[in-house]
């Protein structure tokens, strides 16, 4: 009998040395990363960073996200521009050979973001049921920023900027608008637009050339026109 009592200790000892190699050498983390390598500040265009927000659900609010360090990676991970990741990871040893390599571990959730279809400028051809006078109309446009999912408007006499909420294949959301005046003027007219953009919930794009907003009831709120011209600020890889 003891040969057998000896192989049951042997077994359990190879089984408890195999957990112990399979358990997680490193400690782990889940967070979302931001669509695109942005830079890491507002002032500096050329030095890129990947912004993460640790929330369960996805947050389109920027000021919400954190950036890595500068020299962060994630590696072993199929990276595609244009979409929101949640990823489980292994965090990197800061006293290791590479400390700031995070490596991934899961995919949990990939969510497409849209913007990148409508980025670009576009000028206003009409608002609800009023056709914005040819005169005008590049005096109407409206810049949707990709790369940092902000939104610009220039009217005839103001200047509005703000931060784009979800945006999908057909829903389009605001976070907040905010206005600057850009002149004194006695005749300003602004056709009811920002009342008309901020009701505007959803969109759809005519072959890349052609914006129709919509408001809740589906009622056409506006209609605009793709500007072309080459966006300096574009996120790297677009």
């Amino acid at each position: 009998m003891r040969p057998i009592y000896f192989l049951i200790i042997i077994g359990y000892m190879v089984l408890f040395s195999c957990s112990e190699k399979e358990s997680p050498s490193k400690p782990q983390d889940t967070f979302w990363i931001f669509t695109s390598e942005i830079p890491c500040d507002d002032f500096d265009t050329t030095i890129r960073c990947i912004f993460t927000l640790k929330e369960k659900e996805l947050d389109y609010d920027i000021k919400k996200w954190v950036s890595l360090n500068e020299n962060s990676e994630l590696v072993d991970f199929d990276y595609e521009p244009g979409f929101f990741y949640q990823l489980t990871v292994e965090l990197p040893d800061k006293n290791g050979p590479d400390p700031t390599q995070y490596k991934v571990l899961k995919v949990n959730q990939k969510i497409k973001d849209y913007t990148k279809i409508i980025n670009g400028s576009w000028t206003l051809l009409k608002i609800k049921d009023t056709a914005v006078p040819l005169e005008k109309q590049d005096k109407f446009i409206l810049q949707i920023e990709e790369w940092r999912r902000r939104i610009y408007l220039v009217t005839d006499c103001k200047f509005y900027y703000g931060e784009l909420g979800k945006v999908d294949e057909s829903i389009f959301l605001i976070n907040s608008l905010i206005s600057n005046d850009v002149g004194q003027k006695d005749n300003c007219d602004g056709f009811g637009l920002i009342n008309t953009l901020l009701s505007s919930k959803n969109y759809s794009l005519i072959n890349l050339d052609s914006l129709i907003f919509t408001d809740e009831k589906q009622n056409i709120a506006l209609i605009l026109k793709k500007i072309p011209g080459y966006n300096p600020y574009r996120p790297k890889g677009s």
